[in-house]
């Protein structure tokens, strides 16, 4: 698919007692990243767009496993797919995570389903090198934070103003901090930081 490589495909097709058909898929799909989601995300999928994440944010190098089953009718709900995804990540950069926030270098573990999304692993925040750690969840009512961002670093004070964390004249010098946001539509709804001085 373009310049997407599939490997080590499968498809099952199964009935039930009421002679209801469904499909069950499963492939490896190596290439950009945004490629590779894009293909989760093609109608009536839309695994990305409908969760609110934008596929072309999202740069780099995948391995990506993906597990979809769906009943054999037309038209085909988004609803009616259920789908896995686990992915490695090599020299991701996603853009606006937050406000302000750029991933970049990024060499990161991905898992995706229909509840949520989980990232982790080790980039560079604005240029800074830290461990990060993203979490969306996709039942999270109207009013509720759905992403939990964080990152783990020893900073000094330049990297902590390269990250958005102004902590002078209070903090000199190199500490070993963490920082987690939780927001709502890439929105910050509260920041705690914690530091080991």
């Amino acid at each position: 698919i373009g310049d997407i490589v599939l490997s080590e495909g499968m498809v099952r097709l199964n009935a039930d007692d009421r002679s209801v058909w469904t499909a069950a898929i499963e492939f490896v799909a190596t290439g950009r990243s945004g490629d590779v989601l894009r293909v989760l995300d093609t109608a009536p999928l839309e695994l990305i767009s409908r969760q609110g994440l934008r596929v072309q944010a999202i740069d780099g190098l995948s391995a990506t496993r993906a597990r979809l089953r769906f009943p054999l009718r037309s038209p085909i709900r988004g609803d009616q797919v259920q789908f896995a995804a686990a992915a490695n990540l090599r020299d991701t950069s996603i853009k606006d995570l937050l406000p302000g926030t750029e991933i970049t270098k990024g060499s990161l573990a991905l898992e995706l389903t229909a509840t949520g999304l989980k990232v982790d692993g080790n980039a560079e925040v604005n240029g800074v090198a830290a461990e990060v750690s993203w979490t969306e969840d996709f039942a999270a009512g109207p009013a509720d934070p759905a992403s939990r961002f964080t990152i783990a670093a020893r900073l000094d004070e330049a990297e902590r103003r390269r990250i958005g964390l102004e902590l002078d004249p209070v903090l000199k010098g190199a500490l070993d901090a963490r920082i987690v946001v939780t927001a709502r539509d890439r929105q910050p709804r509260d920041i705690a930081v914690s530091a080991d001085l």
